[in-house]
């Protein structure tokens, strides 16, 4: 397992040669700039000889070799050497490491196979070279070792390739100004709840409140984390099975009038966590993710640094995520509930509940702004209890995909999740969707002391409406279930307070007939989660994929 390329080590040596503090200059010129300094690009590390050509996996520009005595390169000269993992034999490895050496020399030769020698300027010059000592502290984690260990184990580059968290989409939609009071000069930090996200929230305070439903209703939908493999590449598996890693990338955003980040504001980093959770409404025990900030493969360490994010930009954060440590992390947790009597789970082992769910994620800007501006509603501090409609520094999501099959028998799919008291009183579920009725309908599972002490009207303050008791028999997601079907479009579920009891076990059911639902209309299948005051604070997503099927023999099934 390699450190990140783009997240570890690309970062840091935008960082180093002063990052896309302007529009243009230096290495951040335009392609076809004289002042395009070395010949190369760190703009953007994509591998493209069309979108990035001077970019580290391309090739010098036009001008490499007019700055003079001291800068002998030439144009055409490559930094990293096409299918080669030899360190000394990429030039971009050779001259950054010779400027760490106790008296470097101001050139260097390389000698690059099927070329020959090259003589290359040692780079960065020790006039400018503080940024890159500080990535490479003696005695600890060097930046250029990293480098040197990905080279070897044949440059994986996981640079983000596609929509909307590609370098290009990126500094093409620049977040709308937020409304400053005054002359504020300052920052505003935010995760991206939906796409153009400016980072407004109802009732911090700014000069043009944008109301209480500014978020999209399903929010945990329409948040910019994605889950992408380490060719870049946004993917969307149908289960994440052990064994199986990627990476977590979320969207963060500046809407403020000033830069952000130690690399602008000097002591203030820009920190951010990311936690996984078992699938949930709004909250659930949580384990985090490692930062794909670190440097050392294997690092659990779960801050990721943002160097520095310009006003009005948009950049990406990114987290590993591991299956079987997560699953490990989370059955952990689970146990920790059930024996603690914080979590009813039915009477299921958490390990068969985990498998029967899904993993959600929520994302956290802990730091970056100074006297954290424009604070959220009510004037919370920020964890992961933390209602993104109010507080810009948090994002979720809560996406489960579901394989609608057309061919054989009637099928139900159980999707297990836990429900949390988001807020004291009465807490409500409420199912959306506009799944045709005669092919499809909707079940909710509870734990059977769950139910009694908290849904059912007759020994509890919840209720159900628009739901009704499934009395025959039916295959049950855990032991104990007390089994609810949806009669009516404008359900709802209300759960009395449980806090002593915090985590509820609860299963999503869908049953479908086969023949009916390959005619039939298919949506998203949301359940949101009110507070006592009815505001959405949460909720999860069902997303059906028609799976249509060949009759046996005839062939693989096909996705539609």
């Amino acid at each position: 397992m390699d450190p990140s390329f783009f997240f570890a080590i690309f970062k840091r040596l935008q960082a180093a040669t002063g990052g896309m503090l302007t529009t243009g200059g230096e290495h951040f010129d335009s392609d076809g700039s004289m002042d395009l300094a070395g010949g190369f690009s760190l703009r953007s590390s994509v591998n493209s000889p069309l979108l990035n050509p001077h970019g580290l996996f391309g090739q010098l520009g036009p001008f490499a070799d007019t700055f003079g005595p001291g800068y002998p390169e030439k144009p055409g000269w490559h930094p990293l050497t096409n299918n080669n993992n030899n360190p000394s034999e990429n030039p971009l490895w050779v001259l950054l490491n010779e400027s760490l050496k106790a008296a470097p020399q101001p050139t260097v030769m390389v000698n690059v196979p099927m070329v020959g020698l090259q003589e290359w300027p040692t780079m960065p010059p020790s006039w400018n070279d503080t940024a890159w000592k500080n990535f490479n502290p003696m005695g600890g984690l060097r930046v250029i070792d990293a480098f040197g260990q990905w080279i070897m184990n044949g440059k994986t580059n996981d640079t983000p390739v596609d929509p909307p968290i590609t370098y290009g989409s990126l500094v093409a939609s620049m977040p709308p100004a937020f409304p400053l009071k005054g002359n504020q000069f300052i920052p505003i930090l935010f995760v991206c709840s939906m796409a153009s996200d400016d980072g407004r929230r109802h009732g911090d305070g700014d000069m043009n409140d944008p109301g209480p439903n500014y978020l999209p209703p399903h929010f945990w939908d329409t948040s910019q984390i994605f889950l992408a493999n380490d060719a870049g590449n946004v993917i969307d598996p149908p289960t994440l099975d052990s064994s199986f890693e990627c990476y977590v990338v979320a969207m963060i955003g500046n809407s403020g009038s000033s830069g952000a980040g130690a690399q602008l504001q000097g002591n203030l980093p820009i920190h951010a966590i990311c936690n996984a959770y078992s699938f949930n409404s709004f909250l659930s025990p949580g384990v985090p993710l490692p930062s794909l900030h670190n440097l050392k493969a294997g690092d659990t360490s779960a801050t990721y640094e943002q160097y520095w994010l310009k006003g009005r930009a948009y950049d990406v954060a990114g987290f590993r995520f591991n299956v079987d440590a997560v699953a490990s992390g989370l059955i952990d947790k689970l146990n920790q509930g059930v024996q603690n009597n914080t979590i009813d789970l039915g009477n299921k082992s958490p390990k068969d509940w985990l498998n029967e769910g899904h993993a959600c994620v929520k994302v956290l800007l802990t730091q970056g702004e100074s006297g954290n501006p424009f604070p959220p509603m009510g004037g919370a501090p920020l964890t992961d209890k933390s209602d993104p409609n109010k507080d810009r520094h948090i994002a979720q999501k809560n996406l489960a995909p579901l394989n609608i099959t057309t061919m054989g028998a009637k099928q139900i799919k159980w999707t297990d999740f836990i429900v949390a008291q988001a807020a004291e009183g009465v807490n409500e579920l409420l199912p959306h969707h506009q799944l045709s009725p005669d092919a499809f309908r909707l079940y909710l599972a509870v734990p059977r002391r769950a139910f009694e002490r908290y849904v059912d009207p007759k020994t509890s303050k919840g209720s159900y409406r628009g739901f009704e008791l499934v009395r025959e028999d039916m295959a049950k997601p855990f032991p104990e279930a007390v089994i609810l079907r949806q009669t009516h479009p404008e359900a709802v579920l209300q759960v009395a307070d449980h806090a002593r009891q915090p985590f509820i076990g609860f299963s999503l059911g869908i049953e479908w007939e086969p023949e009916r639902a390959a005619r039939a209309h298919i949506s998203d299948i949301a359940i949101a989660h009110a507070g006592a005051d009815r505001r959405v604070v949460g909720g999860l997503t069902h997303r059906p994929r028609l799976i249509r099927q060949r009759p046996s023999g005839r062939g693989r099934p096909t996705r539609a």
